[in-house]
């Protein structure tokens, strides 16, 4: 499973979680019962926190993933081209391959 699969699957419970707290909020305003109402919107409340969160830790893992760009560097020798291969992501990155597409 990939880890966008698993971020719109967390997203969605947490925005059902949501849509859950609210309609309690709604029942416990329609009779009255308030200590209802200040657990419904305990959990709303600690429902959106927990989406930032989990925001947080996503683009921290996308973060720590290897992004290999390849480009050629014409600077560093005299008169020699070569091509470089730059890891910018956040931890080493295996077994590279290059192929060539003509377009």
């Amino acid at each position: 499973m990939k880890i966008e699969e698993k971020k719109k699957g967390i997203i969605g419970l947490l925005l059902w979680l949501i849509i859950f707290g609210v309609g309690l909020a709604i029942y416990a305003l329609f009779f009255k019962k308030y200590d209802i109402l200040v657990s419904s919107l305990a959990l709303i409340i600690s429902t959106i926190s927990a989406s930032f969160a989990y925001e947080v830790i996503f683009r921290d893992a996308i973060n720590k993933l290897p992004h290999v760009i390849v480009e050629f560097d014409g600077e560093s020798r005299y008169q020699i081209w070569q091509l470089v291969f730059k890891n910018i992501g956040g931890s080493t990155a295996y077994n590279i391959r290059l192929s060539w597409h003509k377009s």
